[in-house]
């Protein structure tokens, strides 16, 4: 299999293991990520015909942007350890990810959004960072399962693709 397929497998994998811990914290009565909230953030910087035509599909949009946040995250591991990372994962590396993804987050996304720096300007942040770094943990976790599998061919085997 070809390392850009392993790349997006393993991103699709981290991504679907953080939504899982969503889906467990909601069980718990506590909120997670606020993916309207990104999609509300995309459609206001689009054109006003944009933005016309989107109206109502903030929920997809938020969808769409994480899982491509996740995909793009994981091909940081390529760049930080190359091909060989996916030929050999190691919870170490992974977790590598999971800092700089959290750093990104926390420095820059979250910023973005308006909640400031490590959510300065929202009430309870400690509550908040302590979220996106279990989060983030969940992603590292996610990402290192999935490469894991992918090595042992324990998901696909070489013949089921052809990329």
């Amino acid at each position: 299999m070809k390392t850009a397929v392993k790349i997006i497998l393993t991103g699709i994998g981290g991504t679907l293991a953080t939504d899982g811990w969503s889906w467990m914290l909601r069980l718990l009565n506590i909120h997670s990520h606020g993916l309207p909230l990104v999609g509300s953030w995309i459609i206001a910087h689009l054109g006003n015909a944009l933005q016309l035509s989107l109206a109502g599909q903030e929920l997809i949009l938020g969808w769409i942007a994480h899982y491509c946040l996740g995909i793009s995250f994981a091909f940081l591991l390529r760049f930080l350890y190359g091909r060989k990372w996916f030929e050999n994962p190691s919870i170490a590396g992974a977790l590598v990810l999971g800092l700089i993804t959290l750093i990104i987050s926390i420095l820059l996304i979250q910023p973005v959004l308006g909640f400031g720096i490590a959510f300065s300007r929202m009430p309870h942040p400690g509550t908040l960072v302590t979220k996106v770094v279990l989060f983030h943990l969940v992603y590292s976790l996610g990402i290192f399962g999935v490469a894991n599998g992918l090595k042992n061919n324990r998901f696909v085997s070489h013949q089921q693709v052809r990329l």
